[in-house]
């Protein structure tokens, strides 16, 4: 047996058989990446003489990225277990649940009682319960305070919470707004729903009235969102304690997920700011070359060149390419940022293909003759 295969099979087949599983549980959003992550992989680097050598690298890229997501060990069974099983995330029952009801009807947010057996008194009771809970731009005193989950959980890029955890804290990103705020609204009787989009969590609520036109809506229910914006778009996925829904086909979210600037905006956002320390500008290079040396020894990775400067000549390559493709999405304008994810994948796709064939390498070889 080929040393090639028995590698694929003692250790490239369990991790990509361990990722395709952790691809199905985390769907949809990072289900859709993977799926992408694997395509880019089989596009530029399967050739037929080196498929078990090329499905072990896809295995290892798909943990690389899994470990991106979720980088600290300690963090793994707990996640992996939430995302398995996402209803237990919905407590309706929990005693902070409860506790927060409590609050919010002592609260100043409060306009109650309301009338639940019409459209405008559930708008007025939802509209108050977001306001205290968690309003972006609109109340400087929300119950949960807004934070991106590596300042709090670190060595987590992507954490799911509970309601317990959040409310300890009293602050979360949107998925813990969302487990939150869906755990209260079923306590208090309504339909609700977590719905998740590309990189962002809601509230998807349905409200059913007396004075609600059946004639004009043709329901006989309402939909409403809270924590969203017309940016967010249309829900890939909503879940609660008892119930798994996909809103749309997968082919519809891959493409609203690609066309989504907000991995842009984060490069912006941090960016800038980080390129202003003459540290961070010094060390840029050693980083990009770094990366560069990474991602072309992984993509020609088991081969051997006759000189190892052939191996340098990619990692510039790469390097180069990695330094124009940040220096491209820092100069991004906002109305271009749905393009800049197709030009990530292109990008890296087709120096993944020229470093695999040896194109410059072999030119850079056969012109030395």
């Amino acid at each position: 047996m080929r040393k090639s295969k028995k590698i694929f099979l003692y250790f490239g087949l369990p991790l990509l058989v361990f990722m395709i599983f952790i691809a199905v549980i985390f769907y949809v959003l990072h289900l859709l990446w993977f799926m992408t992550i694997g395509a880019i992989v089989l596009i530029s680097m399967y050739r037929k003489d080196r498929k078990f050598i090329t499905l072990t690298k896809l295995g290892c890229i798909l943990f690389l990225w899994f470990f991106f997501l979720c980088w600290n060990p300690i963090y793994w069974p707990g996640q992996i277990s939430r995302h398995l099983n996402r209803g237990s995330l919905i407590t309706p029952n929990a005693q902070c649940i409860i506790d927060l009801n409590n609050t919010f009807v002592n609260s100043e947010f409060y306009h109650g009682p309301y009338n639940r057996s019409t459209i405008q008194g559930q708008l007025q009771e939802l509209s108050d319960i977001q306001y205290f809970l968690y309003s972006p731009k609109t109340n400087d005193n929300d119950w949960i305070n807004y934070t991106y989950d590596f300042f709090q959980y670190p060595g987590v890029f992507d954490h799911i919470p509970t309601p317990e955890e959040v409310l300890s804290n009293r602050q979360d990103d949107c998925d813990g707004i969302a487990v939150v705020t869906v755990s209260l609204l079923v306590r208090l009787g309504y339909e609700a729903y977590v719905a998740e989009s590309d990189s962002h969590w809601w509230t998807y609520v349905k409200i059913y009235g007396e004075d609600l036109n059946v004639s004009v809506r043709g329901n006989t229910y309402m939909v409403v969102y809270l924590n969203w914006w017309e940016e967010i778009g249309d829900p890939y996925v909503i879940f609660n304690q008892t119930t798994v829904i996909l809103m749309q086909p997968l082919w519809v979210s891959w493409f609203d997920q690609m066309t989504d600037g907000y991995y842009i905006e984060i490069i912006q956002e941090f960016g800038w700011p980080l390129l202003e320390n003459p540290l961070v500008i010094g060390m840029l290079p050693v980083v990009l070359f770094a990366l560069g040396l990474i991602f072309s020894f992984g993509v020609a990775f088991p081969r051997k060149y006759p000189k190892k400067r052939m191996h340098l000549v990619n990692a510039f390559l790469a390097a180069l390419v990695l330094g124009t493709l940040l220096t491209v999405f820092l100069f991004l304008p906002a109305n271009l940022l749905s393009a800049g994810t197709f030009i990530l994948i292109g990008s890296v796709t087709l120096l993944a293909f020229v470093i695999d064939r040896d194109y410059v390498t072999r030119w850079l070889w056969k012109s030395e003759k």
